[in-house]
């Protein structure tokens, strides 16, 4: 299992490739650059989030408190007083931070759901939602958001595969084939849910469907086809 400063140099390094990418094939404009860097290392370093003491999962609760006390302040903001708003900042902040985060080191393991290809594109999919119905982004830049960030997140799973091998005594080490995951008899109830949400997502959700046209106009935009 390759460690955090791997992973976190392998998506940097697959960030700046793919976001020049999409630059180069003016998917994004140079406006966008960095944001997709940013979300493809963040994908790298995501799946570790199982971890209960990786620098991942301090890492991305801190991104998550400071993205959500951010957005409790401006809601407040227009409908109380000055007190109050920093209240509502700090609270939410620590709630997540140091609440919410050992309540979800209970509720996971590490090389569980988070380590699989389903949980991946679901992550994708929240992005572009997020940022298209949340944050108003138009809908092909918010499709490459939500594709950063599976670059990074695949990006992270490859190179867990990879250090998985033993290449001086050519074998596989016993953490081989748990990070590129479909699906695991271990946790059946789990993968399942997880494949409920996201196909609820792809089919109830307009949102592949929908912008199917948009998704191969932007593999054309990249020169792939």
């Amino acid at each position: 299992m390759a460690n955090f400063q791997t992973h976190f140099s392998g998506a940097a390094i697959a960030g700046v490739l793919s976001s020049s990418l999409f630059l180069s094939a003016n998917v994004v404009s140079i406006h966008y650059f960095l944001a997709c860097l940013c979300l493809t290392i963040i994908g790298g370093i995501f799946p570790d989030i199982d971890s209960d003491h990786s620098e991942s999962i301090k890492i991305i609760f801190t991104l998550l408190a400071l993205f959500f006390s951010t957005f409790s302040l401006i809601f407040v903001t227009n409908h109380a007083s000055l007190l109050i708003c920093i209240i509502s900042f700090f609270s939410t902040y620590l709630v997540i931070r140091y609440g919410l985060i050992n309540a979800f080191r209970h509720l996971t393991s590490h090389r569980g759901l988070f380590h699989s290809i389903p949980m991946s594109l679901l992550i994708s999919i929240l992005i572009y939602m997020l940022s298209h119905w949340g944050l108003k982004f138009s809908s092909l830049s918010s499709l490459v958001f939500g594709f950063s960030f599976l670059i990074g997140y695949i990006t992270h799973l490859g190179l867990d595969e990879f250090y998985s091998v033993n290449f001086s005594n050519v074998k596989l080490k016993k953490s081989f084939g748990s990070a590129l995951t479909i699906f695991s008899l271990n946790n059946i109830i789990g993968y399942s849910l997880l494949y409920i949400i996201l196909f609820s997502l792809i089919f109830i959700n307009p949102i592949i469907i929908s912008n199917a046209i948009l998704i191969k106009n932007l593999i054309l935009k990249m020169h792939i086809l």
